[in-house]
């Protein structure tokens, strides 16, 4: 009996199922009919189409089955979905009906192996032309094979030919993103030109030189790369090439960086923090030189880098840089707490393996503007002190906002005024943050007031008992004094 397998996720759920049958175009009618089944508009809702692995191939669902206008309707009913195809051969025309839909596509096409995984019937040629007739981006694209396959480094086992490949790479304002598994060396350094605004690129140790990074050319601005090797492959050097040139050029908005193998790590694998110091040092370097750097990902590089103390360093970069709003480590990241380091009677850097709270409590009170998170999205923190802080910079960042929004510069004093009364009241650091931020608008409400309201008002020092005053970002003074109404 045939069988096509299939994973649907929507929201925070996932539905995995196969569909059985003995005729393929029963199991193409029931697929279109599942596969068409509307979901929540969720950016990140997905359809994952595949066969079973341990089966033999006759029992593979034949993809030719699937119809031209089954394809459309599953594609059209969910546009906002990604699609990731990780089986059949797929016709000219079936080709063409993924290439030509009148809306962004996020595509991701895997072949796993030569009896198995998602091949373009002509290698991707009709795939290919169609896209250049393209008037408008097609979204997104992703081609890879899979990692542990011995043939996952020849381009021509892709589900594309070498030819089409690189006419997809060296197309102009097609794509928002791309997406590539490592190339062999005749095409390794081609994706690093691509004219897209987003690369999302694994490249394999074997068929790249830290050499090959000392000039290249890399267009787009946001990159997430990827480093992986075999157990035995040395690949540091790669890395610290990659970070120089990212620093050189200077122009990425959002990087990612990690490092990945092809075994079981252990715990001599791990890079301990003094060796790791000389990445630090090359990171810091990206910090500093990339000035419209907004985000920044170094969570999977942690299997194999031990970061610890480095992350002192790190955090003083960031202090000051204006655009970097998310700084991304790794899930359920180990932390030092004030108490442990009182516990040990001692203070030094390298008595600890792990970042200190007080590190970040340091980052966050200097850049109001950052958050530092896991890879689950999750803010890290030690519970009440950085959680106030985090409120605290979430407050300053909506105070700033319309100062810079021209749109809403009439309602700033309504703004201003209701923030006082709702969210800033009876909070002296919030109000304080605001007026800094709104100091003409506070001008604006003295000038309204009677001479007989404004000799009810008094200055209150900065020494007054139970005053708080907020650390400004950039080494700003805050404001020195208090206004109350007189009560006597």
């Amino acid at each position: 009996m045939k069988h096509a397998s299939s994973i649907i996720r929507y929201d925070e759920y996932s539905l995995s199922f196969a569909i059985y049958g003995e005729v393929d175009a029963a199991i193409a009618e029931t697929a279109t009919f599942l596969w068409s089944l509307q979901s929540s508009a969720d950016p990140e809702s997905s359809l994952t189409i595949s066969v079973r692995e341990d089966l033999r191939k006759e029992f593979y669902f034949d993809f030719a089955a699937l119809q031209v206008e089954q394809l459309t309707c599953i594609l059209d009913a969910n546009p906002e979905r990604s699609f990731d195809l990780n089986a059949g051969i797929w016709s000219e025309e079936k080709s063409v009906v993924l290439a030509t839909r009148p809306y962004p596509l996020n595509l991701k096409l895997r072949y796993s192996g030569p009896s198995r995984g998602f091949l373009f019937e002509d290698g991707g040629t009709a795939f290919v032309d169609a896209l250049e007739k393209r008037q408008s981006s097609f979204g997104s694209l992703s081609i890879a094979a899979s990692f542990d396959d011995p043939v996952a480094h020849d381009t021509d086992k892709m589900p594309v030919s070498r030819a089409n490949l690189k006419r997809i790479l060296e197309m102009s304002g097609k794509f928002e993103a791309l997406a590539f598994s490592p190339l062999d060396r005749d095409c390794v350094l081609i994706p690093f030109a691509a004219n897209v605004k987003t690369l999302d690129y694994m490249v394999d140790v074997k068929f790249m030189k830290p050499e090959d990074f000392e000039s290249l050319v890399i267009v787009p601005k946001n990159l997430d790369l990827t480093i992986c090797h075999d157990e035995d492959e040395s690949w540091d050097e790669l890395l610290l090439s990659c970070l120089k040139r990212v620093a050189e050029l200077g122009h990425f908005e959002t990087l990612g960086i990690a490092v990945d193998g092809n075994w079981d790590y252990n715990d001599d694998d791990l890079h301990d923090y003094e060796s790791v110091a000389v990445v630090a040092e090359a990171l810091i370097k990206v910090i500093d030189r990339n000035p419209n750097l907004t985000s920044l990902d170094i969570s999977g590089s942690y299997w194999l880098l031990d970061w610890g103390p480095q992350f002192k360093r790190i955090f003083k970069a960031m202090e000051k840089h204006s655009s970097l709003r998310t700084f991304i480590m790794v899930e359920d990241c180990d932390w030092e707490s004030d108490s442990d380091i009182e516990d040990s009677g001692d203070d030094s850097t390298e008595c600890f393996d792990y970042p200190r709270y007080s590190w970040l409590e340091q980052l966050l009170s200097r850049n109001r503007n950052i958050e530092v998170q896991e890879s689950s999205g999750k803010r890290c923190s030690n519970g009440a002190s950085i959680d106030k802080l985090y409120l605290l910079n979430h407050f300053y960042r909506g105070s700033v906002q319309p100062v810079k929004d021209t749109q809403v510069t009439a309602w700033r004093p309504l703004l201003v005024a209701t923030a006082l009364m709702e969210s800033a009241s009876r909070n002296f650091r919030f109000s304080s943050l605001l007026l800094f931020n709104h100091t003409d608008v506070l001008c604006e409400f003295m000038q309204d007031l009677s001479l007989d309201e404004r000799g009810a008002l008094q200055f209150v020092s900065e020494d007054s008992e139970d005053l708080m005053t907020p650390t400004l970002p950039l080494h700003q003074d805050p404001m020195k004094t208090k206004i109350i109404r007189d009560t006597n």
